[in-house]
């Protein structure tokens, strides 16, 4: 599948100095209605695109000779208004049946055309204006972008579809022998393309999302160059190339390996080591291909996917690039009226690495692993907790040692909480009540105990993800399971 995100325009200025030529960027939308002879509504692709194609070529004069975009469905689309809000005509098709091989009579010659009354009627609907991408090129929010954008896709899929290709939802196929494919055990597979339209001011499609390439590229097979070896990729290196560490065994000078180890980055191994020079992989994450607690990382630059995997980079861009002369969109003369032309060629983008974020107050903090560590770090702007309370409704716990780690926990982060206005523990015989009943009691009493509503309530559940749990949690969100509380330490107040 391949999409085409370059759209050469003219400049927006040149279209409002005419009026005409402002006119030129509206498309007019019409809902396509078909009837057969008895009035009865026709419903199908197929069928629906012969009866527009013979509309146009009968009626070409009626419609102001204007080209237009039909979705095969009730949708058409053209650039300008159409002479009347309302048009509707008669179109005769005519079906063509197989004749016999042999032996042909004039009867049986008369009978392989059969012709079928149809008719076909326009009504407006809306205006979709082209301007809008221009307006959203420039990072402007506009709202019917995705309308005009889906107009231009429809224009597309109507040239692949006079190109002779089979179209199937947004996918098209072609009948080339180069797109098939042999999958194994027999089968044949055949590729498709999806064109489209995209714009990506202010996008960067160059951008790797680390965690998404892990998960995409996890259990699949490589083959190294240095080696010629086939490993399964584990996951991704945390640190570039430059930086990932890792302990290699130091060798006597026989050989044989003395048990020491000593810290080296993966990228110091293979120009020194192993005498390989590394250029861009140098300052990218290595794949591992070893397990989970012996890793074996791998230079981006120095592994190919096994054959079967994926399609060859140059194979594809051959193919697109052939797709895209082979459809000759540069003739479709709707998208010429708009002042819209398709390169030929793909783009040419320079990548470029991101800095990782840094945040912190006199020091920074860095992520690990996608992910922000605030452990030990304080806030930036602290509050203050005067009045809180702490509810249990387990008797397997000591509250006042609970109260104790959430206020050094909070002083550790910078904020000052006082001592908890009160330790309020469940009555015994309320345990064997429903969950629902038991809350309800335990507000009951924070009402009747309390002079004023707390500003922080801190719950005391008897089992983490319980029914209880999931109650309280709802009323006040400060939960703490026992279980973690006991077993984890002050970590778990963090």
């Amino acid at each position: 599948m391949w999409k085409m995100h370059t759209i050469a325009r003219k400049p927006l200025q040149s279209f409002c100095e005419d009026a005409y030529l402002l006119s030129i960027l509206l498309f007019y939308q019409y809902s396509v209605h078909i009837t057969s002879e008895g009035k009865r509504a026709v419903e199908g692709n197929g069928i629906g695109r012969k009866l527009v194609d013979g509309l146009y070529q009968t009626y070409s004069s009626a419609l102001a000779s204007k080209k237009f975009a039909y979705d095969g469905e009730k949708a058409l689309y053209t650039v300008g208004p159409l002479p009347q809000n309302k048009l509707e005509f008669t179109v005769e098709l005519e079906e063509t049946f197989a004749k016999s091989p042999s032996g042909v009579t004039e009867k049986r010659a008369r009978r392989s055309l059969q012709s079928k009354i149809f008719t076909v009627e326009l009504s407006y609907a809306a205006k979709i204006p082209l301007k809008s991408i221009a307006l959203a090129l420039k990072g402007a929010d506009v709202d019917n972008t995705q309308e005009a954008l889906r107009v231009l896709d429809i224009i597309l899929q109507q040239q692949a579809v006079n190109m002779g290709c089979l179209l199937v939802r947004q996918p098209f196929f072609h009948d080339d022998s180069r797109n098939f494919t042999d999958v194994g055990a027999g089968v044949i597979g055949v590729r498709a393309f999806h064109s489209s339209f995209r714009t990506h001011l202010n996008m960067e499609p160059r951008n790797i999302d680390w965690v998404k390439a892990k998960r995409m590229l996890k259990n699949m097979r490589i083959k190294t160059r240095h080696c010629n070896m086939e490993f399964k990729i584990i996951g991704i290196s945390e640190k570039p190339c430059n930086l990932q560490f890792f302990p290699m065994k130091l060798k006597t000078g026989d050989g044989a390996s003395e048990g020491e180890t000593t810290d080296i980055t993966v990228f110091e191994y293979f120009t020194k080591h192993c005498g390989i020079e590394l250029t861009y992989s140098a300052y990218l994450p290595c794949l591992d291909g070893g397990k989970p607690k012996r890793p074996n990382y791998l230079p981006l630059e120095l592994c190919v996917l096994v054959s079967l995997r994926r399609q060859k980079p140059q194979d594809r861009i051959r193919t697109l690039t052939d797709a895209v002369s082979k459809y000759h969109y540069d003739s479709d003369l709707v998208l010429t009226t708009c002042g819209i032309s398709i390169e030929k060629q793909l783009t040419q983008i320079e990548g470029c690495i991101l800095d990782t974020p840094k945040v912190g107050n006199s020091e920074d903090c860095i992520p690990f692993k996608g992910r922000w560590n605030f452990n030990n770090k304080t806030l930036l702007n602290p509050t203050r907790i005067d009045r809180w309370i702490v509810v249990n409704f387990s008797a397997r716990c000591d509250t006042s040692h609970i109260s104790r780690e959430l206020i050094n926990s909070g002083r550790k982060k910078g904020i000052l909480i006082e001592r908890p206005f009160m330790l309020l523990e469940e009555e015994p015989r309320s345990r064997r009540q429903s969950h629902a009943i038991r809350v309800e009691k335990m507000f009951e009493q924070i009402q009747t105990k309390l002079p004023s509503p707390p500003t922080q309530v801190s719950n005391v559940p008897e089992e983490y993800n319980g029914n209880l749990y999931c109650g309280t949690h709802m009323l006040c969100p400060p939960c703490c399971s026992t279980n973690g509380a006991v077993h984890e330490g002050s970590m778990f107040f963090c």
